[in-house]
């Protein structure tokens, strides 16, 4: 991951400088969006892919939030069926107690 955040900043950057208009949001943008990536790897090695899915399926919801209230952008039907299936799922899975005791039970902290 490091190499090629290195690469890609080498070869794209000096196109980045000519054309791109630089906003205070970008600086935030290039720290936040690896550390995320960063943490996700560190989350995915530390518990189970199923344990770690619900939470991966709270970008749907927050994208589907963000698009109306910042865009006004009003989801589809299907797109609200959809992420109630989504939720009821991932609630399910999330709030089953015998899948946290056993991942609390061997949980090994190494990030």
């Amino acid at each position: 991951m490091f190499w090629i955040a290195t690469v890609n900043t080498v070869f794209l950057a000096p196109a980045a400088v000519v054309t791109w208009h630089w906003t205070p949001l970008l600086v935030p943008i290039a720290i936040l969006g690896p550390l995320a990536n960063y943490l996700s790897l560190c989350a995915l090695r530390a518990a189970e892919v199923s344990l770690l899915a619900p939470w991966d399926y709270s970008r749907l919801i927050i994208t589907t939030l963000v698009a109306l209230m910042v865009f006004h952008e009003v989801p589809a039907l299907s797109v609200w069926t959809g992420l109630v299936v989504i939720v009821f799922a991932c609630l399910c899975t999330a709030l089953t107690p015998h899948r946290w005791l056993r991942h609390l039970a061997s949980f090994r902290p190494f990030c």
